[in-house]
């Protein structure tokens, strides 16, 4: 009887163990994802509605993914945003696909990175005619994939 004693004692603070470090995790988790907490930095990505030189304003629409649904926002720059294609707010457009990493503040959020997709203006790479190469020169499909030229005679 002694030893079965101690095996429920066991089980017993094992499950007291278990359920306490559950409670403790789940408090932890709650705390670390609650939304509109102050001096969090957030992302977007989205399409400029407007942009404003004189108040340093952009206004952005993007999907919210918690709701499904199109909203807008509008972040400030200050002089320590930093910019990637492009040199400052006014080369940014309507309409242009941006990426922002921003402070969200109580009362206002503040762009610390704004980066523009100039994806639509990238070049082709250049291409040359199959008459141009040597016989037998390998044939570059993509920078990842090259395919041997296999003329049979």
């Amino acid at each position: 009887m002694g030893h079965a004693r101690k095996i429920v004692l066991a089980l017993g603070i094992a499950a007291l163990v278990f359920s306490a470090s559950q409670a403790a995790f789940c408090q932890e988790a709650d705390t670390a994802q609650q939304p509109g907490a102050q001096d969090e930095t957030q992302w977007i990505w989205g399409e400029v509605v407007t942009v404003d030189g004189d108040k340093g304003e952009i206004s952005v629409t993007y999907l919210d993914y918690d709701t499904d649904e199109e909203k807008q926002i509008i972040i400030r720059v200050d002089e320590n945003t930093k910019y990637e294609n492009v040199k400052s707010l006014a080369e940014i457009n309507h309409q242009d696909a941006v990426s922002i990493d921003y402070l969200a503040l109580a009362d206002k959020n503040i762009a610390q990175n704004i980066s523009v997709d100039k994806t639509d203006e990238i070049e082709p790479p250049e291409t040359v005619a199959s008459e141009e190469l040597p016989q037998g020169a390998p044939v570059v499909i993509s920078e990842d994939l090259m395919v041997e030229d296999q003329k049979t005679e």
